[in-house]
């Protein structure tokens, strides 16, 4: 009980108490600091680089990590797919994982064009091939966009045939 009141009679003590307020505002900036630091870099990635990121988790087949690589919509539509795909027991091939962890081209990024919050990449094996790859900033950085991709979009048109 001794030490109780001894630690009682610590903290009323008022230049005790102005330490204590002057710690807790140091230890909320540091910590603030450090929140931001840690946002700071987590948007310091490049285009380039969320596209590398996201190709080295789709080629390990990790695809939670992979898909956090693409936009909160895209990232949606994706889990939407993968859980449909899971429901219907194989019938609709397209929306298996395996089909998702193919959605960016291979090859090399050729060119690369930042609009503000958007950055186009043409991404191929060669210059003529090469398709677009859209991100988008978001808080998080760089995210892959596949909403304005033909290459996602491409296996689920119906093209008609004329007769």
């Amino acid at each position: 009980m001794v030490g109780l009141r001894e630690s009682h009679v610590l903290t009323t003590r008022p230049e005790l108490r102005v330490e204590s307020r002057q710690s807790r505002a140091f230890c909320a900036m540091i910590l603030a600091l450090s929140g931001a630091l840690g946002v700071c870099c987590a948007c310091g990635d490049t285009p380039r680089q969320v596209l590398a990121n996201a190709r080295s988790a789709a080629v390990a087949g990790e695809f939670d990590e992979y898909s956090e690589w693409f936009t909160e919509r895209s990232r949606a539509l994706m889990l939407g797919l993968r859980e449909a795909a899971a429901d219907s027991r194989g019938r609709f091939v397209f929306l298996s994982d395996r089909d998702l962890l193919r959605l960016l081209p291979e090859g090399e990024v050729h060119d690369e064009e930042r609009r503000g919050a958007l950055a186009i990449l043409r991404v191929g094996r060669t210059e003529r091939t090469a398709e677009e790859v859209i991100l988008l900033r978001e808080l998080d950085g760089w995210r892959i966009d596949i909403f304005d991709s033909p290459r996602f979009w491409r296996p689920l048109v119906v093209i008609e045939q004329q007769p």
